[in-house]
C-alpha cells in the first residue's frame, strides 16, 4: 500500500477522499448538500492536478519532475473516480 501521508482513497457509503492533512473531505450522507460538496471536491482534485502538472512542467529538477508528474497524475484520477460517483449519484437520484 503506497504511503498514506499523500493520498487514500476508500469507499465508505458514499465516497471519501482524505490527505493526512484534511485537504479534501466528502461528507458521507445523503441529499444535495452531499452532491454540492462532491462537485466542489471534484473542482479542488481538478485544480491541484493542473497546478501539479504546471509545476512538473517548470521544474528543473528530475526528482521534483517525477514527483509533480505523480502526483497531477494521480489527483487525475481521483478526479475521475469523484466525477463517476457524481454522475452515478445523479443517475440514482
Amino acid at each position: 500500500m503506497g504511503d498514506p501521508s499523500i493520498l487514500s482513497l476508500g469507499k465508505i457509503g458514499n465516497l471519501f477522499c482524505s490527505l493526512s492533512d484534511g485537504g479534501y473531505i466528502v461528507p458521507s450522507g445523503n441529499g444535495v448538500a452531499a452532491m454540492k460538496d462532491m462537485q466542489a471536491q471534484l473542482e479542488k482534485l481538478r485544480t491541484d492536478a493542473a497546478d501539479c502538472a504546471l509545476i512538473r512542467d517548470l521544474a528543473t529538477d528530475p526528482k521534483k519532475r517525477e514527483l509533480f508528474a505523480r502526483l497531477a497524475e494521480h489527483l487525475s484520477v481521483l478526479a475521475a473516480e469523484v466525477e463517476r460517483a457524481v454522475a452515478e449519484g445523479l443517475s440514482k437520484g
